[in-house]
């Protein structure tokens, strides 16, 4: 299985895609804080906001898939998460909070569900479940790395304000686009796959 180019293939996009996102997720609550002034005891409600429209998102991606659009669907979603992350983080536009931070966590969301539909039918059925297994170390790992590797990076001020955040925002959205490349590549792949494997029935069944 992990011969496989393209089980390669999705394993670092994925690992691309949640290195990505953890080089800022464990931050957010400070940089909230600190660098924008925002109120503490908002922040929980504010991460509810993030889940309620990362479920919406996540529904909405799943009947686009449904419906033969994934490629569509990840386009999508990633070219607005980096927006996203450049209007809010990289080269901060003044956007409201809750916009920004729900924006960006529907997006997150809709992007990495319709990534893992894409992936699971890569690998044979008698191999999807190991695949998935290991899949999950991969992104544990990326994500880990990213978070500890982020957490080095970033300094602070005499007044807590975390400095290099916006350094770390130009980081995601290169990591965003790559794995969006990626994925691109995956779908087409695994059409010329399919395509073959159609092929090679015809030839059988003719013989």
């Amino acid at each position: 299985m992990l011969g496989s180019s393209l089980c390669q293939g999705a394993l670092a996009v994925l690992a691309l895609q949640m290195a990505g996102h953890f080089l800022l997720i464990p931050h957010f609550a400070n940089y909230f804080q600190f660098n924008l002034d925002f109120p503490r005891e908002q922040i929980a409600t504010l991460y509810l906001c993030g889940g309620l429209a990362s479920m919406a998102t996540m529904r909405l991606c799943g009947v686009w898939i449904d419906r033969g659009r994934a490629q569509g669907a990840i386009l999508i979603t990633s070219s607005l998460l980096a927006l996203v992350t450049f209007a809010g983080f990289a080269q901060p536009q003044g956007l409201p909070i809750y916009l920004l931070f729900t924006l960006f966590m529907a997006l997150s969301s809709a992007r990495s569900s319709t990534t893992l539909a894409i992936t699971a039918a890569i690998p044979a059925p008698q191999q999807r479940a190991a695949f998935m297994s290991f899949q999950g170390t991969v992104t544990n790992i990326a994500a880990g790395l990213a978070s500890l590797g982020s957490a080095r990076y970033l300094q602070s001020d005499e007044q807590a304000r975390l400095l290099g955040f916006d350094t770390l925002a130009w980081l995601n959205i290169v990591c965003t686009l790559l794995a969006c490349l990626g994925v691109v590549l995956l779908l087409k792949a695994l059409k010329n796959s399919h395509n073959n494997n159609r092929s090679d029935k015809q030839v059988r069944q003719g013989s």
